[in-house]
């Protein structure tokens, strides 16, 4: 899983807790079963928190693992995978073989399906997972599978199914009523899911729906302790720019790939906040009405590409302007006042468009890289327009020292 988009991989996956299995230990004394059973269900609790490494400490203090259901299994094999404390293929394995069996039986539990469906696309299985999805949503039309009325995480599953057996129009009902019981029962869908709600909105523009899990997303911030790019998110969708900086600016200094993701992340912000300086607000909505909220990953990126081409022209093209240095003699040159506004005016179009993608998570990184605008995350327009204007024509007087950014 790519760029941003794989620190957020363990709170897209949560579930809700199952009934607590029984798990078997050796000998015929009660008291190491009730051990067992309180390890997993506090590994399940830990999980639902998205505290993998919690996780695997319950999991690694029962005596082997006969008795663990599919579900418990699945959880397992995702810490080991998002932690990189082993190899998860066993445990996705066996969930799907134990998930299987459950799901042929009519007795099968909604949430059984649900994590078969995942274990089968983690092994990459995408067929079998498809084929899982469709009898899963089949059965719930022919009325063998029950999905609780007021359990908002239970439609969002069923609408999850729907979209993994390939009808993403026929998830939007589930989703619906997800919100609809969230909003009706008080009780609040977990960050995750209203950011899968609003991924499948986008994937079929139905706006409606992107805008009401939305405006939920911004009622809702991760608990103190949790994981910090579920934070910077969630600050990011009530519009909390400062917040969202507190929050992402420690992991600039993380060993490896995550750092670097997370020093994206801190430059699109604080373009954002220099927008706001300026009197101007990221961009929302495009010129035809669209939201940017509601575009396709494909039309955002297209939609970047067009305001990085206008901007790369009046960089490239602009006029200047020379201009009294205040703390000695001789001038340094500026864009020009129209060229000055059209360059902040692309800058609160870009920071609008990334602030979207670092919302949704995807590789900003290789999309930056692919698209060849890197320095224009990193560095104001105004910026990068005065170093290519020194290289354009020579200054006059020896302004180099005194030039501001801000101009």
């Amino acid at each position: 899983m790519p760029g941003f988009r794989r620190l957020l991989a363990l709170a897209a996956a949560a579930a809700t807790v199952p009934a607590a299995p029984c798990v078997p230990s050796p000998g015929p004394a009660a008291a190491p079963d009730a051990t067992a059973r309180e390890a997993a269900a506090a590994a399940a609790r830990a999980y639902e928190a998205g505290d993998c490494a919690a996780v695997l400490e319950a999991f690694e203090r029962l005596e082997g693992e006969a008795g663990l259901d599919g579900i418990s299994h699945y959880r397992w094999g995702f810490c080991l995978a998002y932690l990189r404390r082993g190899d998860p293929a066993p445990h996705y394995e066996k969930a799907a073989e134990l998930l299987s069996a459950r799901a042929a039986k009519e007795d099968s539990s909604l949430e059984e399906h649900f994590y078969r469906v995942n274990a089968l696309l983690n092994l990459r299985r995408g067929e079998e997972a498809r084929a899982a999805a469709k009898d899963a949503v089949e059965r719930w039309r022919t009325g063998r599978l029950v999905v609780p009325e007021k359990d908002p995480e239970a439609w969002f599953r069923l609408g999850k199914l729907f979209r993994d057996a390939g009808d993403a129009k026929g998830a939007l009902e589930p989703f619906q009523r997800a919100l609809d019981v969230a909003e009706k029962e008080g009780k609040p869908l977990r960050t995750a899911y209203l950011e899968r709600i609003v991924d499948a909105g986008r994937a079929i523009g139905a706006g409606s729906l992107v805008l009401r899990a939305t405006r939920m997303l911004q009622e809702v911030e991760p608990a103190a302790g949790s994981d910090p790019i579920r934070l910077v998110r969630a600050r990011l969708a009530r519009g909390d720019l400062a917040a969202a900086r507190e929050a992402i600016a420690p992991l600039v200094n993380r060993p490896g790939e995550a750092a670097t993701d997370a020093r994206y992340v801190l430059s699109v912000i604080d373009r954002a906040l220099e927008v706001g300086k300026h009197k101007l607000e990221p961009m929302t909505e495009l010129p035809d009405g669209r939201l940017v909220a509601s575009l396709s990953d494909d039309e955002l990126e297209t939609q970047i590409a067009e305001v990085v081409k206008e901007a790369a022209r009046l960089i490239r093209e602009g006029d200047t302007r020379q201009v009294a240095l205040k703390r000695r003699e001789g001038v340094r040159i500026a864009p020009s006042r129209e060229v000055r506004a059209a360059l902040w005016d692309q800058q609160a179009k870009l920071a609008g468009l990334l602030l979207e993608a670092v919302q949704r998570g995807v590789d900003l990184r290789g999309w930056a890289m692919r698209g060849g605008y890197a320095q224009l995350v990193f560095k104001p327009l105004v910026k990068v327009f005065l170093e290519n204007a020194r290289n354009r024509a020579p200054e006059t007087g020896s302004a180099g020292k005194e030039e501001s950014t801000g101009d």
